[in-house]
C-alpha cells in the first residue's frame, strides 16, 4: 500500500474516529473487522488505540484456501480460531502443522490475538466473521442498476428490515433475544463466559445458588431492549426526485439538511480501460 492511499484511509477513518471512540467509551471496547491487509491495520491502530482489532476469519481462511488448495486445512484453521481454551488452540495448530508446515508459517504472519477467539483481547461475542459477502447477496439484484436506482433499492430493504425485526422484537416478553436465552441453556464452561458474554451451564448453576440474578450476569447486548434499540428508528421514505434541491438553491434558513458529494480525485497514472 503506498503512502498516498494509506493517507486517504487516515482522512477517512479521522471523518469517523470521533463517533467511533465515543461510541467505545460509552459502549466499551469497538471491534474492526477486515481483511489482513498490513497498511490498513496500521492505521487502524494509530487512529484507534484504545479498541481491539479483529481480522475476518472468512477472508483468512479463503487466502489460505487459495494459498494451499487445501479444505482441511481450512477446515482445522477453523477449528483453531473458535477453540476456548489454549491448550484446544495449540492442539489444532499442531494438526495444521502435521498437514502442512508451510501452511503453519503461513499463519504465523498473523497475530493471533486478531484472529484467535481464545487469545483475543476484548470480547467477540462468538462472531468471527464480518458477513459483509451475506450483504453483498442480499441485494444481488440491483448491481447491474445505476447508482440512484442502487441506493433506493438498498433504502428501502433497510426500510422492511428494521420494521420487520422491530415488530419481532415486540413479540419477546423473555430479558434475553431467544438466540441468547437459548445458548444459556446448552453451552458449557471452558471460558464460554468469558469469551460469548452469556454465562454458561456452570456459572449459572452457581449464580442460583447463591441467590443471585443470572441476567444480570449477561452482556447487555444480548437482552431483548438493546436489539430493539437497535431497530428503534425509522427509515423515512426519500423523497421524490422532484422535491431534491441543488445546494445552491437551498436557503440559508432551511434546515433542510444537504448531502454533499464525497471528494474525489483522480489517482496517479493513466485509467484503466474496461
Amino acid at each position: 500500500m503506498d503512502l498516498d492511499t494509506e493517507n486517504r484511509i487516515a482522512a477517512i477513518l479521522m471523518k469517523e474516529a470521533a463517533e467511533l471512540r465515543r461510541q467505545a467509551e460509552k459502549e466499551g471496547v469497538h471491534i474492526y473487522l477486515q481483511k489482513p491487509q498490513k497498511g490498513i491495520q496500521d492505521v487502524v491502530k494509530r487512529k484507534f488505540l484504545t479498541s481491539s482489532h479483529a481480522f475476518c476469519m472468512r477472508h483468512l481462511s479463503e487466502s489460505m484456501g487459495k494459498e494451499f488448495k487445501n479444505w482441511r486445512l481450512v477446515h482445522l484453521l477453523w477449528k483453531a480460531a473458535y477453540a476456548t481454551t489454549t491448550i484446544a488452540f495449540k492442539e489444532k495448530m499442531a494438526e495444521i502443522e502435521e498437514v502442512s508446515s508451510e501452511a503453519a508459517k503461513w499463519i504465523q504472519q498473523f497475530p493471533t490475538s486478531c484472529w484467535a477467539l481464545v487469545y483475543f483481547k476484548g470480547t467477540r461475542y462468538g462472531h468471527l466473521s464480518s458477513n459483509i459477502e451475506e450483504f453483498n447477496k442480499w441485494n444481488l439484484e440491483a448491481w447491474e442498476l445505476p447508482i440512484i436506482q442502487v441506493i433506493e433499492q438498498i433504502h428501502g430493504k433497510l426500510m422492511a428490515e428494521f420494521e420487520e425485526q422491530r415488530l419481532k422484537s415486540n413479540s419477546w416478553f423473555s430479558v434475553l433475544a431467544p438466540s441468547a436465552d437459548k445458548r444459556m441453556m446448552k453451552c458449557c464452561s471452558c471460558r464460554d463466559w468469558q469469551l460469548y458474554g452469556i454465562s454458561c451451564s456452570h456459572a449459572v448453576a452457581a449464580l442460583l445458588s447463591c441467590g443471585k440474578d443470572v441476567y444480570a450476569f449477561t452482556e447487555k447486548c444480548f437482552t431483548v431492549a438493546s436489539y430493539r434499540a437497535a431497530y428503534s428508528e425509522e427509515i423515512r421514505p426519500i423523497p421524490c426526485k422532484i422535491e431534491w434541491r441543488r445546494t445552491v438553491e437551498a436557503p440559508v434558513d432551511d434546515d433542510t439538511p444537504v448531502v454533499q458529494p464525497p471528494k474525489f480525485r483522480l489517482p496517479p497514472g493513466r485509467p484503466e480501460k474496461k
